[in-house]
C-alpha cells in the first residue's frame, strides 16, 4: 500500500486531540463532609465503572474517526485485489499519463512543474508488481503513446518517464485520456488503472461532445495526481504585427502584444533582435489580467531571407517569453510587362508600378513584346501582366498555366484591342477556371467618371497621410 497524497498523513497526529481534551477535563473531586459514606461507595464503585468503560469506548472511537478522516485525505492506493484464494492479487493493466505540454516547463523552487510530475510518475510506476503490465503516454493536443504494447519492464518505465521535456505544444487532456483508455481495452487484466499527472490547466479540458470526463466511470479507475504551485505569475508574447516596407530604403515596423496572465500589474522589457543584432527595445507595462502593445522600427541592412525575435526579459515560463518572425527581403520585385508599343496603358502601368524609375522603388520593370513570350524565361518574374495582349496561342496559354502553377502572377489588363471570345475560350478557363469576361455594357454617362468611394483603411493608400477623400474626388478617369 501507498499513498497518493503522503502529506495529509501529517494529519495523524490530529487523533491525540480527543486523549488532550479529555485529560483537560477530568473532574476534580470536592471533599464534602458527611456522616457515613458506606452505602453511596458501593453504588459508586459500580457506576463509575460503566461510566469509564463508556467514556474510553468513545475516546477510541473519536480517535479512530480523526485517523480515517486523514488517511481519506492521504488517498491510499492498494495495488490489485483479494481472489482466487488466500493470498490471491489480480494483476493490473496502468497507464500512466504524463503532461508534457508547455506549461509544465514553469520554473517552480529548485525545478520545473514536470521534474515534480516525474516524480510522481515514477511513484505510481513503483505500484506495480511482477505479473502487472504498464503503457505511458505523454500528454499534449497531439498525444503520444509511449509504448503501444504493454510492458513489463518496470525499469524500463521508469527510463522513459526520466526523457520527458516539456515542448512546446497545448493540452488536450481529453485526448490523452481517450488515448489511454483506447491502450487499455485489449488488457485482459481484471484491474486497469489511469494515473493522470498533470498541472490542472483549465484549457486541457475543452468541452467536446461525447469526451468522457476524467471522473466518468469507464471500466478503469482514474487517479488525478496534480503538481505545480496554484498561483503561477506569467508573462508572454502574446503575438507580433509585421509591417514589411513599401520601398527600399524604409524601415520595417513590428508591434508586439505581451500578455498578462496574472493578478498584479506587470513591467518588462521587451527586446527586438535582427540576425542576431539588437535592433531595438522598450518597456511594456501590462495591467494584470491584461495585454499591451509595443512599437518597434528597424532598418533592414540587406535583403533576401531575414530573421528576427522578439524576447521578453525570462520569467518563470521561458517558452513563451519569444516570438521569431522571417521576412523575405527581396532586392526587388522582378515584373514583366507584356505589351504592344503602341498601346498607351502601357505608359500609365510602368509607372503606377514604378513611379521613380530605373527601378527605384521596390519593383524593377522589364518590358517585352508579346511575340517575345515563348522566348522568355518566366520563372525570372514575380509577375506577368498582359497588357492589351489581342490573343495567346494555346502553347503560349500553357506556358503561363505552367508559371502560375509554379507560384507566379498573371495579371490582364484587357483594353479594345483584345479578342474577349478569344480569352474566354483558350485562356480564362485554363488560367481562373472558368472565369468569363462579361458582356459589354455601353455607359450612359456623357463627361468622365469619378471615383465616388475611397476605403481608406486598404494598405494600398497607407502612403497618403490625409486628405485622402479629397484627393481621390478630385480624379477624373476617362476612357
Amino acid at each position: 500500500m501507498t499513498f497518493l497524497q503522503s502529506i495529509f498523513l501529517a494529519g495523524l497526529a490530529a487523533a491525540a486531540i480527543p486523549v488532550i481534551i479529555h485529560l483537560l477535563n477530568r473532574p476534580r473531586a470536592r471533599v464534602v463532609p458527611f456522616s457515613t459514606l458506606e452505602f453511596i461507595r458501593r453504588l459508586q464503585i459500580k457506576r463509575s465503572k460503566r461510566i469509564r468503560v463508556r467514556e474510553l469506548l468513545l475516546l477510541l472511537f473519536r480517535m479512530l474517526l480523526l485517523v480515517l478522516i486523514a488517511l481519506a485525505f492521504a488517498r491510499p492506493a492498494l495495488q490489485g485485489a483479494f481472489g482466487g484464494g488466500l493470498g490471491g492479487r489480480a494483476r493490473t493493466s496502468a497507464c500512466i499519463v504524463l503532461d508534457v505540454s508547455y506549461s509544465m516547463g514553469y520554473r517552480a523552487g529548485e525545478g520545473t512543474v514536470l521534474d515534480e510530475a516525474k516524480e510522481r510518475s515514477r511513484e505510481a510506476a513503483r505500484l506495480l508488481r511482477e505479473g502487472d503490465e504498464a503503457f505511458l503516454v505523454f500528454a499534449s493536443d497531439a498525444p503520444e503513446a509511449r509504448f503501444e504494447t504493454a510492458t513489463h519492464d518496470f525499469r524500463l518505465l521508469e527510463a522513459e518517464i526520466e526523457r520527458a521535456v516539456p515542448t512546446a505544444r497545448g493540452t488536450d487532456l481529453g485526448r490523452a485520456l481517450e488515448e489511454a483508455r483506447r491502450l487499455l481495452e485489449g488488457s485482459r487484466n481484471p484491474n486497469r488503472e489511469i494515473y493522470l499527472v498533470t498541472d490542472l490547466q483549465a484549457i486541457g479540458f475543452p468541452p467536446e461532445e461525447g469526451a468522457r470526463p476524467p471522473e466518468e466511470e469507464g471500466g478503469e479507475r482514474v487517479f488525478l495526481l496534480p503538481v505545480g504551485p496554484e498561483e503561477r505569475p506569467n508573462l508572454a508574447i502574446e503575438g507580433a504585427e509585421l509591417f514589411e516596407p513599401r520601398v527600399l530604403g524604409e524601415s520595417v515596423r513590428i508591434r508586439a502584444t505581451v500578455a498578462n496572465r496574472s493578478d498584479e500589474d506587470a513591467e518588462r522589457i521587451v527586446n527586438l533582435t535582427i540576425d542576431g543584432r539588437p535592433a531595438g527595445s522598450a518597456a511594456a507595462r501590462v495591467p494584470a489580467g491584461g495585454t499591451e502593445s509595443v512599437l518597434f522600427s528597424a532598418f533592414l541592412e540587406r535583403s533576401g531571407t531575414v530573421r528576427g525575435e522578439i524576447r521578453l526579459a525570462e520569467d518563470r515560463l521561458p517558452i513563451d517569453d519569444v516570438y521569431y518572425f522571417v521576412l523575405d527581403r527581396p532586392e526587388n520585385l522582378k515584373v514583366l510587362l507584356l505589351a504592344r508599343s503602341s498601346d498607351k496603358g502601357r505608359f500609365f502601368l510602368e509607372n503606377a508600378l514604378d513611379p521613380g524609375g530605373a527601378a527605384a522603388g521596390i519593383v524593377r520593370v522589364d518590358e517585352a513584346d508579346p511575340s517575345a513570350l515563348r522566348s522568355t524565361a518566366l520563372r525570372a518574374y514575380q509577375a506577368v501582366f498582359l497588357v492589351g495582349v489581342p490573343s495567346l496561342e494555346a502553347d503560349e496559354t500553357e506556358l503561363l498555366a505552367e508559371y502560375v502553377r509554379e507560384g507566379g502572377g498573371v495579371v490582364i489588363v484587357p483594353s479594345d484591342a483584345i479578342d474577349f471570345g478569344s480569352y474566354n475560350t483558350r485562356v480564362l478557363d485554363v488560367l481562373m477556371h472558368g472565369t468569363r469576361f462579361g458582356p459589354e455594357v455601353e455607359g450612359t454617362r456623357s463627361g468622365p467618371a469619378e471615383i465616388e468611394e475611397v476605403k481608406g483603411e486598404h494598405p494600398l493608400f497607407s502612403v497618403f497621410r490625409e486628405g485622402l477623400d479629397r484627393a481621390f474626388r478630385e480624379v477624373r478617369v476617362a476612357r
